[in-house]
Parts: structure tokens; sequence; C-alpha cells
């Protein structure tokens, strides 16, 4: 495994981490995912949430400080974390990314959805942002703790 699959790999933990505390500080999150920016050349954490259309980024950045300042390792720079609204068109994609598919035909087998880990979105743009990767969290997000028992 080469050193950037296991950055992005610490870096899918932290942002589970992340949410999951955001979470339990009462930010509703309904979509969340990495995407790496092909202008920016990289990676940002990228949160939709409900609020934000109406009461705008304050509230919920003011969550992301306090956990970041809680959790110190958790490596994640505030800088790489964007707060939009569900209503943002790369929120839209995103949901859409990982929201079930209605299979068809005599051998259709429906999966289980939202997925049960990270999505891989291999387009090319998301909400008409050009991307060269995405990686979007399942909805049913689970604590690290909770899977694997520790960090």
């Amino acid at each position: 495994m080469d050193r950037n699959a296991l950055l992005i790999r610490e870096q899918i933990d932290s942002g589970t981490i992340l949410i999951a505390e955001l979470r339990n500080r009462g930010i509703e999150i309904a979509t969340a995912f990495w995407a790496w920016l092909s202008e920016a050349e990289a990676w940002y954490l990228y949160l939709a949430c409900p609020g934000v259309d109406e009461t705008g980024v304050r509230p919920v950045y003011l969550a992301i400080h306090g956990s970041l300042d809680r959790i110190v390792e958790l490596g994640i720079d505030i800088f790489s974390i964007r707060v939009i609204g569900v209503r943002d068109p790369m929120a839209v994609d995103a949901a859409r990314v990982i929201e079930p598919r209605v299979a068809s035909g005599p051998f259709a087998v429906t999966p289980p959805k939202p997925f049960p880990g990270i999505t891989n979105y291999g387009g090319s743009s998301l909400g008409g942002v050009p991307v060269d990767g995405v990686l979007v969290y399942p909805r049913n997000l689970a604590p690290l703790s909770a899977q694997s028992g520790q960090r």
C-alpha cells in the first residue's frame, strides 16, 4: 500500500470520528464526503447540513472547531473542511451516489442501502465541480469505535 493510500485511510477514519462527534453535538449531517478537487489538487471533507440553508455555516464551524480542539489526534485541518447546504449541487450529487437503486429483471438482487461502507464515485465532476476522486460516507455511518472497538 502506498503512502497516499495510507494518508487517505487516515483521513477517512478521522472523518468518521469527526462526523460522529458532530452528530453527538446535535449537528445534523445529511451527506458527508471527501472530494479531490482537480483545480486545488487537495482532498476536502464536505459536510452537507440541512440547517446551513436557513441559518448559515457559523454554528457548524463553531462545532467543528470545538470537536477539533477536543480530539486533537484527528489531524484534520479546519481549512480542509467545507460546510455546505443540502441544496448545494455537490451535496445533491453526492447524495445520489449513495441513494438506493431499483434493481430490475428476473435475477435482480436489491442490496441493502445506503451502502455499508464508503462509496467511491468515479465521475469527473460533482455538482459541476471538476473532481479527480470522491469518497462518500454512508448515511447510517457508525462511529469508528463502534465498528472496531477502538480507534
